[in-house]
C-alpha cells in the first residue's frame, strides 16, 4: 500500500512540474450555415462552412522561461465542415518569444496587422460570407483582405504604450532567383476608453516574383466609437499597383446590442479608378447575431452586392456572373467556439 502511495505521489509531482513548465491549449471554431445565393441566372441553396467565422482547429502553447519571458507557438488550420475535405490549409503557424517588457517576436507563417484590423473595424467582424466591406476588399484585390498572412515571415507586436500598440511583419516569397517577392506590413492602433483608431500599410515588392516587375502599395485607416447603445465604425483603403491608377474602397458599419445579441450593419463602396467607374461596386448587409452562451452564437443575415455595368464580382457559391449582374445572399447558421 505504501509503495502504491509513493508511486502515485511521484506521478503527481512529475505531472505538476510538466504543467508548471508549459501550457498547451486546443481551440477552434465550428461554423455551419444554410445559405441561399443568387446572381443573374445562377443559384445556390445548401449547407456551407464559415458564415461569420472561418471554421478552424488550432493548438497554442507557452513555456515560462523566467524574468517575464515566454516561449510561444501557434499551429492553426482552416476547416471545411460541410464537406469531407477536412483540414483545408494553414491559417497561421509560428514559434516565438514573448516579453512583458519588450513585446512579442514570431517567425513562420504569420498574420499581418490586417487580420485584427479587419475584425475590429468591420460591422460584421470581417465575416467572409456577409461583410460588405470584406467582399469589396476581396473583389478589388486589396492585399489587406486577400493576403493577410505572410509566409517565410518575421513579426513583431509591441507592448502597449499610452494606449498605442505597434505591429510589423516582413515576409519573403518562395522564389530562389531574382526577382523575389518581398512583403512588408506595418500597423499602429490607439485605444482610449470607448474610442479606437488604427492605420496599417502593406508594401509588396515584385508581386509573385515574376517579370515584368509589379509592386503594390496599400494604406488603410479605421476608427470606431462605442456609444453603448451602438458601436459605430468607418474605414478607408487605398491601393496603388505599378500599372494601374489608384483604387479605393470605404465602409461604414454598426453593432447595436439587442437582448442577448446584436444587430450588425455594413455598407461598402469599391471605386476602381482605372476603369472610369464601369467596374465599381457597392454592397450592404443587415444581420443579427444571437448569443446562446459565451461560446455559441446563432446568426442570420442578408447581403446585397451591386455591380456597375462592366463589373461581374460574385459570391463564393455563384461564380461567373455576366457583367452588370447583381448578387443576393441570405443565410442562417450557428457558430460554436471551443
Amino acid at each position: 500500500m505504501r509503495r502504491k502511495l509513493l508511486a502515485a505521489a511521484s506521478l503527481a509531482a512529475v505531472s505538476g512540474l510538466a504543467a508548471a513548465q508549459s501550457n498547451v491549449t486546443v481551440y477552434g471554431i465550428v461554423d455551419a450555415n444554410y445559405t441561399y445565393n443568387s446572381g443573374g441566372d445562377r443559384h445556390f441553396a445548401g449547407v456551407d462552412s464559415g458564415g461569420i467565422s472561418g471554421s478552424r482547429l488550432g493548438f497554442r502553447g507557452s513555456e515560462e522561461l523566467g524574468n517575464g519571458l515566454k516561449a510561444i507557438f501557434t499551429l492553426e488550420y482552416g476547416l471545411k465542415v460541410d464537406t469531407n475535405t477536412g483540414v483545408a490549409s494553414a491559417r497561421q503557424q509560428f514559434v516565438g518569444l514573448q516579453s512583458n517588457r519588450w513585446g512579442t517576436v514570431m517567425a513562420g507563417y504569420v498574420y499581418s496587422p490586417a487580420d485584427d484590423f479587419n475584425s475590429d473595424y468591420d460591422g460584421l467582424s470581417n465575416s467572409g460570407l456577409l461583410s460588405a466591406r470584406s467582399n469589396m476588399l476581396n473583389d478589388g484585390g486589396f492585399s489587406t483582405k486577400t493576403d493577410d498572412t505572410f509566409q517565410n515571415a518575421v513579426g513583431y507586436i509591441s507592448p502597449e504604450f499610452g494606449g498605442v500598440t505597434l505591429r510589423a511583419v516582413v515576409g519573403k516569397g518562395e522564389q530562389t532567383v531574382s526577382p523575389r517577392e518581398t512583403k512588408l506590413a506595418l500597423g499602429a492602433e490607439y485605444k482610449a476608453g470607448p474610442f479606437k483608431a488604427a492605420i496599417l500599410h502593406h508594401d509588396v515588392d515584385n508581386i509573385g516574383g515574376t517579370l515584368p516587375k509589379r509592386d503594390l502599395s496599400e494604406t488603410v485607416l479605421g476608427a470606431a466609437y462605442d456609444f453603448k447603445v451602438a458601436m459605430l465604425m468607418a474605414t478607408y483603403a487605398s491601393k496603388k499597383l505599378t500599372d494601374r491608377d489608384r483604387d479605393n474602397t470605404w465602409s461604414v458599419g454598426a453593432r447595436v446590442p439587442v437582448g442577448n445579441g446584436s444587430v450588425r450593419l455594413s455598407y461598402a463602396k469599391l471605386d476602381m479608378s482605372a476603369d472610369n467607374g464601369n467596374k465599381d461596386a457597392s454592397g450592404w448587409t443587415v444581420a443579427y447575431f444571437h448569443d446562446l452562451s459565451k461560446r455559441t452564437t446563432l446568426y442570420t443575415g442578408y447581403h446585397a452586392l451591386n455591380n456597375a455595368s462592366l463589373a461581374n464580382y460574385d459570391h463564393e457559391q455563384v461564380k461567373g456572373l455576366t457583367a452588370g449582374d447583381n448578387a443576393r445572399l441570405f443565410t442562417v447558421g450557428m457558430r460554436h467556439r471551443f
